[in-house]
């Protein structure tokens, strides 16, 4: 996994290794809490007993190249395999959600923890999703931006 960065979208910096465990990695997404920064990939590799699942590791800066795993192999017996997790914090308590793409199958299924430091994930019991979804993402909108979305698509 590489990165670049940029202060002004217009030019940026050469890609440099911000990830390598040693094997094929896809799809990381990260979020920050309480000054950790939390990881989550995709261990793409052909065999090993986490292939296809989800990883979770974490560090307190955002490049650092040697992050703490926190763990491997999520949703491993909930699904059949995994990819593209997102990854949002609840606004209505004290959780974290994270959707797992079951590729070629369900599409997204979500997990919940309360403690991102533990790399517990249940698997959610009470969800309603649209056929299928994909590789996505969340983004907040206020009350304002809601309402003139309803008013307009219903």
């Amino acid at each position: 996994m590489l990165y670049a960065t940029t202060s002004d979208f217009r030019t940026f910096s050469a890609a440099k290794t911000w990830f390598d465990p040693g094997h094929s990695v896809i799809d990381s997404t990260v979020i920050k809490n309480n000054g950790t920064y939390y990881r989550l990939n995709k261990d793409a590799r052909d065999g090993g007993t986490c292939s296809n699942f989800i990883t979770e590791d974490k560090s307190t800066t955002v490049l650092n190249t040697r992050y703490s795993v926190v763990a491997d192999c999520i949703g491993r017996g909930s699904i059949s395999r995994g990819e593209g997790p997102l990854v949002l914090k609840s606004n209505t308590e004290n959780k974290w959600y994270q959707f797992i793409d079951e590729y070629g199958a369900r599409g997204y299924i979500p997990f919940e923890t309360t403690d991102l430091n533990s790399g517990k994930w249940t698997l959610s019991s009470n969800y309603a999703l649209p056929s299928k979804p994909r590789h996505g993402t969340v983004l907040p909108v206020t009350q304002a931006e809601y309402d003139r979305l309803k008013n307009q698509y219903g």
